[in-house]
């Protein structure tokens, strides 16, 4: 009789123990599986800002990413196009907090010597 009643005991601490491990890695936010990788658009941004590819290669890139969103049907045809004209009429990409360079003061005059 005084083994089943230390069985039972034995069985009621593993399931508090399971249930405190499961509370546990809920409270800690969950599997990391259930995460959302970063945006295509968020990792080319930062491999550019570190120097990892040229300007062209980051506006070629966006552009496949352009290119994947709409044959899934995610951005229609004018969306795309739009998208991409702008894209493929910019200079060089602008990291975040850079400044708009300032346009040269055209209104001096150049002396010659």
């Amino acid at each position: 009789m005084a083994a089943s009643g230390l069985l039972g005991l034995a069985l009621v601490f593993m399931l508090v123990l399971v249930l405190a491990v499961i509370g546990l890695v809920v409270w800690q936010g969950g599997f990391r599986a259930a995460r959302r990788p970063p945006a295509p658009e968020v990792l080319l941004r930062a491999r550019y800002a570190q120097g990892e590819i040229t300007a062209q290669r980051y506006r070629e890139a966006l552009g496949d990413v352009l290119k994947d969103r709409y044959v899934r049907g995610e951005i229609d045809l004018e969306e795309y196009q739009t998208r991409l004209e702008h894209l493929l009429s910019q200079g060089r990409p602008r990291l975040a907090g850079e400044r708009t360079p300032e346009p040269p003061d055209r209104t001096r005059t150049r002396h010659r010597a």
